[in-house]
């Protein structure tokens, strides 16, 4: 049998305490009634912010396109058009988008905003849906449907402006309830 030094005990002994916390703190996180749901919240702000990222390059897109559409003498109403004059009014507009290198459509995405924005979508609505499917039991869960069910009314606003009013209110008390505020607060461009 093998002497068990003092300094042996004294260094396995304070070990322990830190090989033990990676066991508590999963432990502990997985006995969180909200865990799979706080989870599923992580993703959803990924989504959200690829969302905002993309929408924030193309409005800079687009309001370069403006100022030099403005420039040019074609401003985004010209006021009364004939439906040929207007169509041809807006050809010329429309040869005027160009793309700097940071916002060149992306070859994967032959269709540009619109393919990326899918991209997002598809990936979001059903995780939002999976949230709102869960029941919280913890403010922290309720934050991330909050969460959820801003983006989800956020889509019905976009279609049915100015309905809903009553959703928007009761989603803003929650919100201000658990002083928390969604990344998104208006709706979605697409």
């Amino acid at each position: 049998m093998s002497k068990l030094s003092r300094r042996t005990l004294v260094t396995s002994a304070a070990t322990l305490p830190a090989l033990a916390v990676p066991a508590l703190a999963s432990d502990t996180m997985a006995a969180n009634p909200d865990f799979k749901l706080l989870q599923m919240g992580a993703k959803l702000k990924i989504l959200i912010g690829e969302y905002l990222a993309l929408e924030e390059r193309e409005n800079r897109r687009h309001a370069a396109w403006e100022a030099a559409c403005v420039a040019a003498g074609l401003p985004d109403k010209p006021g009364r058009l004939s439906d040929d004059n207007y169509r041809a009014y807006q050809a010329k507009r429309s040869s005027l988008r160009a793309y700097s290198a940071e916002d060149e459509e992306d070859p994967e995405n032959p269709d540009g905003w619109v393919a990326l924005q899918n991209k997002i979508t598809d990936r979001l609505y059903p995780l939002v849906d999976k949230i709102l499917s869960c029941k919280a039991h913890t403010l922290a869960g309720l934050a991330v449907q909050a969460e959820a069910i801003s983006c989800h009314h956020n889509e019905s606003a976009a279609v049915e402006e100015g309905t809903h009013a009553e959703h928007r209110e009761f989603i803003e008390a929650v919100c201000a309830f658990l002083n928390y505020k969604p990344m998104l607060t208006r709706p979605l461009a697409f």
